[in-house]
């Protein structure tokens, strides 16, 4: 089923700038509603035409009701789908309380309006990390309910909590679907998620070493028209896995020299070192108000089993990510014709052909 009125939170992050990426690629006759906090600066939003923003909270109940109501434009609730992609994502073991309070009980808010405004469907971007993490070597696939005391780390438990918010509602009558994508990587990253920091501190030059470990990483475009596909047609109280494969940190980076012939990775850190580091690291970024690039907690899923099997997805949605590579060289691409290298980076870049 298609609908006329797409409600998106969190549209401001990486995926959802996917999102509105492939849905104005589309040209479909649809009207999109971006649900950005009050303050928030939407100026990345800016290449993206006939977009309504709304101002509204999932911590606030009110205005949620607003933000999800399209009558006032002709659009009735069944006509309407709501993608809950807001979320705080965090790779510290520990925080103020401000993870649980979007990611869970934010959720429940997001829920409740739909519930009684009658959405048509809603969307809710959870992640992999609320899937029980399988021994090595065994696969892990999609779960009719989330373990969260299973699951290693504050962000995987609220994920995996309100997971089963939204699956509870399924079962009691809303039309919801669930989708886990695995590490988001690739262009259209207007913020730095850990993925673009990583190929930012390369292509900059302050990342010539490695630690052991990688994970499973997923274009966010793929995963764009993953949750796209599972609006239309995913059937609801269904989980999807929208995954892509396992790539090592020293296998990006050899790609990344490959793609730009900037400098190859020549040392690789022992992992028990790094873990040693990590909370003098953490410590020292904290104090200059930055953000890390490894902390124990990511330490932690760099050596976590990773192997998630989308064939779900494949089979009902028809999802088919793309080589990783394609998605560094994208992303290469973007950072450049963004500004985003300054005076250092991309000196020695190699000519390649790669858009977004």
């Amino acid at each position: 089923m298609t609908y006329r009125l797409y409600v998106i939170t969190g549209a401001t992050g990486h995926l959802g700038n996917g999102l509105l990426w492939l849905l104005q690629q589309r040209k479909a006759p649809v009207k999109i509603r971006i649900m950005a906090l009050p303050g928030e600066d939407v100026s990345a939003l800016s290449p993206y035409q006939e977009i309504e923003i709304v101002r509204g909270d999932v911590c606030d109940y009110d205005s949620l009701i607003s933000a999800f109501d399209g009558r006032s434009a002709g659009i009735q609730p069944q006509e309407t789908a709501v993608i809950h992609c807001a979320g705080v994502v965090s790779i510290y073991k520990k925080d103020d309380g401000t993870a649980r309070r979007v990611n869970v009980e934010g959720t429940a808010n997001v829920i409740e309006a739909c519930r009684v405004l009658g959405i048509g469907r809603l969307l809710y971007v959870s992640s992999v990390h609320a899937l029980t993490e399988a021994a090595h070597g065994g696969v892990m696939r999609e779960q009719s309910r989330m373990e969260p005391a299973k699951v290693v780390g504050l962000y995987a438990k609220t994920k995996a909590e309100a997971t089963n918010l939204v699956l509870d509602a399924a079962r009691n009558g809303l039309d919801a679907v669930v989708v886990h994508p695995a590490g988001i990587i690739g262009p259209l990253d207007p913020g730095c998620t850990h993925s673009t920091q990583l190929v930012l501190e390369y292509l900059k030059g302050g990342l010539r070493i490695a630690v052991p470990g990688g994970y499973n990483f997923v274009d966010v475009r793929d995963v764009a028209q993953g949750i796209l596909s599972a609006v239309e047609r995913g059937k609801s109280g269904q989980c999807y896995i929208l995954s892509g494969r396992y790539i090592s940190v020293k296998e990006i980076l050899a790609t990344l020299f490959d793609i730009t012939g900037l400098h190859k990775c020549k040392l690789l850190v022992p992992m028990f070192l790094a873990k040693l580091a990590a909370p003098f690291s953490e410590l020292h970024y904290r104090r200059i108000r930055k953000k890390p690039l490894f902390t124990g907690y990511s330490l932690y899923t760099l050596g976590a089993n990773s192997n998630f099997d989308h064939s779900r997805a494949t089979r009902e949605l028809g999802f088919r990510p793309r080589p990783i590579r394609d998605s560094l060289a994208d992303t290469v691409t973007y950072l450049k014709s963004h500004g985003r290298l300054g005076s250092r980076g991309l000196r020695r870049r190699k000519t390649e052909n790669a858009t977004a």
